[in-house]
């Protein structure tokens, strides 16, 4: 890639940066969270806490509705409340794992591909999101709820997973979960770097922050950095991954994908280009290229895809 291309690629993502909206809930946040630290940092940090563990359900849009409208849907019950599952298809099962604040519908681009090709695609709502209970949950719930639709619709020929749920899955995965292969898109792996976004995107002092931290390991130990890490639970991994990431995702920076391919044997990393966070879900080239490596194992080679899509690939990590 050529000197200009670069800048001029870079010069487009300080754009779409610089054109994205802070969204009025946040702002407000950031109002009343500043305003109850001039009273009690102590205060401040319990309310960011609070919203920490919060999942902001967002409309569900045509296309997604149309998926919905496309698949079976059920309610299995679960110790954090009544799951919503949607099922395509009647074969082998892929599970759909979506990320935080979304739902299963949004990973509903895969469906009709995957059941063209023999499978049942399986997509849940993660606790507090979706039609799911709850209004708030953590890590360690959406792992459990995952492991439960994968002993009810399993044996699990795949998982795809985006974003966040990338955390949960390879703890499930730690914890025994089985799949033949596990693909995931736009994925953080690190909860340090988390915490420190949302405490960026919240503006909290740093006693404020520190507060907050204090709070998560009073109630998950000192360890959770550790046990939630996503690079340090695939390390003895034997399943194969297909691990993937826009170059251009404003949400989470594509080197949290990088490290964890580099920690998880017998993995590849793929790394695309004009995709973002979440339209690499409904991107043909994208979700072909996954279904074809759920199916046998291919590899594509990024020269023969679609142009501007797959930029780069690497052998196994």
């Amino acid at each position: 890639m050529t000197d200009s291309t670069q800048n001029k690629r870079r010069k487009n993502s300080d754009k779409r940066q610089s054109r994205r909206k802070t969204p009025w809930a946040v702002r407000w946040l950031r109002f009343s969270i500043a305003v109850l630290d001039t009273v009690s940092p102590r205060w401040g940090a319990r309310r960011a806490y609070r919203m920490w563990f919060t999942s902001p359900r967002y409309a569900e849009p045509p296309r997604e509705q149309r998926w919905r409208e496309q698949a079976q849907v059920n309610f299995i019950e679960h110790e954090y409340g009544p799951l919503a599952v949607y099922r395509w298809g009647q074969g082998p099962a892929v599970l759909l794992v979506h990320g935080w604040s979304g739902r299963g519908t949004q990973m509903g681009a895969f469906a009709a591909p995957l059941v063209k090709r023999g499978y049942s695609a399986v997509a849940f709502d993660a606790p507090g999101h979706g039609r799911s209970a709850g209004t708030e949950t953590d890590g360690f719930q959406v792992a459990a709820a995952l492991a439960a639709v994968a002993e009810q619709y399993g044996p699990l020929n795949a998982v795809i997973v985006h974003s966040f749920g990338t955390m949960a899955t390879t703890l499930a995965m730690h914890q025994g979960l089985s799949a033949n292969k596990v693909v995931c898109i736009s994925a953080p792996t690190s909860l340090q770097y988390l915490v420190d976004r949302f405490c960026q995107t919240l503006r909290l002092s740093h006693k404020t922050k520190a507060l907050m931290v204090q709070m998560l390991e009073n109630d998950f130990g000192k360890d959770i950095w550790q046990r939630i890490e996503s690079d340090l639970l695939v390390q003895d991994s034997a399943i194969p991954a297909l691990i993937i990431h826009d170059k251009d995702d404003l949400d989470v920076p594509w080197q949290w994908s990088e490290r964890l391919a580099k920690a998880w044997p017998n993995s590849h990393f793929w790394l695309t280009e004009g995709l973002g966070h979440r339209r690499i879900l409904r991107n043909r080239a994208v979700i072909d290229s996954v279904c074809e490596f759920v199916v046998n194992g291919q590899v594509p080679d990024p020269t023969q895809s679609e142009p501007g899509v797959l930029l780069t690939t690497s052998r196994d990590a």
